[in-house]
């Protein structure tokens, strides 16, 4: 028996706010999960009372390849466990909803980025305009939006013309107190007495990584650690070479979500400078924002308008302006650094409001019959 079924085209280790989610509605709901996890992979998750129906696909295909096998296996195990509710945390995993039979069901659809303008596919037109065309055919499907903030819903309910109800749960980490694991200078004891700048989440364009390897380049006092992994990885590492800075970056892959709490908090400053290179990116409120916050480490972040706002809010950095020069970014990197404990406290009240627990009544109300 199931009363909520969750489809993602992900890893769950990696992805932050499916995890949350299924974690949050198995305390109340009979719960199965359609991933890409492995099988053992997801025992060690400790989502003992979630089904879990694995999607086993090669990693060398090419992603058209892998989304239409993922497609087809998920519908058949939607058509044999026929679940009431069926929440898909992303555009990639309404597609197998669409060609089922949605009678008696009601579709949850998490709009968790713009899909329509996304910022790894600002110089693609072609493939953004058929992401684009997919989503407004799949979406007749869908019953109720989740989407990431509230600029997002916004645009969403005006871009679909739609009335169907948007609800805003944000990408909240659950609430911890900063570890006191020193992580990443016990991997890296050559970082021992310098200030540690912390990227988290998909190495993309956009993400404001040549940036930082050119305050890295200004600034010999700093080391950059990269939290993750993406189709940008091989020309980050190569920049780095070319910068002559690739000994004081140190490239980690991903990191299981379980684990990332310690390695945050073992920074000094984090870096949440997203670039506009999409209006998807625009509107960008990210999982590292709120991370950063729970780690209790200041952040520079990107004057962009959702991100100013939580910035400006809860004082737990400084706003870094946009196509700010090398100089710029160095004085405010400095302002930040010099005044970490200050930071530091804003950061451990707000952790307080901005968690993932705040949003549990709403994501109850939101899936209750």
């Amino acid at each position: 028996m199931t009363d909520i079924c969750v489809i993602t085209f992900s890893d769950l280790r990696h992805d932050a706010r499916s995890l949350n989610i299924l974690r949050t509605l198995s305390k109340k709901y009979l719960i199965s999960v359609i991933s890409l996890t492995s099988q053992n992979d997801f025992n060690k998750l400790n989502l003992f009372d979630i089904s879990h129906y694995e999607i086993n696909l090669p990693r060398n295909q090419r992603f058209a390849v892998r989304w239409i096998r993922f497609c087809n296996a998920a519908r058949k195990i939607l058509k044999e466990k026929n679940p009431r509710k069926i929440l898909a945390c992303d555009l990639y995993s309404l597609f197998p909803i669409y060609f089922i039979s949605t009678k008696n069901k009601k579709i949850y659809y998490d709009s968790r980025e713009i899909y329509s303008a996304m910022g790894p596919l600002s110089k693609s037109l072609g493939k953004q305009s058929i992401f684009s065309f997919l989503e407004n055919i799949f979406v007749h499907k869908v019953d109720s939006f989740i989407v990431s903030g509230e600029l997002d819903a916004q645009f969403l309910k005006k871009h679909f013309a739609t009335k169907k109800p948007f609800t805003v749960i944000m990408n909240l980490p659950p609430y911890k107190k900063p570890s006191d694991k020193n992580l990443i200078r016990a991997k890296y004891p050559e970082f021992q007495n310098k200030t540690i700048l912390l990227y988290q989440g998909a190495v993309l364009p956009g993400r404001g990584i040549f940036p930082a390897f050119e305050l890295l380049k200004f600034n010999t006092d700093l080391v950059l650690v990269m939290l993750g992994d993406g189709l940008f990885l091989d020309k980050a590492k190569q920049k780095a070479k070319e910068l002559g800075i690739e000994q004081r970056v140190a490239f980690c892959g991903n990191i299981d979500y379980n684990e990332l709490h310690d390695w945050t908090s073992s920074a000094d400053i984090g870096l949440c400078n997203i670039e506009p290179v999409s209006f998807s990116y625009e509107l960008a409120l990210p999982n590292k924002m709120f991370e950063y916050i729970m780690a209790g480490i200041p952040q520079v972040i990107s004057d962009l308008p959702a991100m100013r706002i939580i910035a400006e809010k809860y004082e737990i950095g400084e706003v870094l302006p946009l196509s700010s020069t090398v100089e710029v970014f160095s004085e405010i990197n400095n302002n930040v650094n010099n005044s970490k404990e200050k930071y530091h406290q804003k950061c451990l009240e707000a952790a307080k409001i901005l968690c993932y627990e705040s949003q549990e009544d709403l994501i109850f109300d939101l899936f209750r019959d």
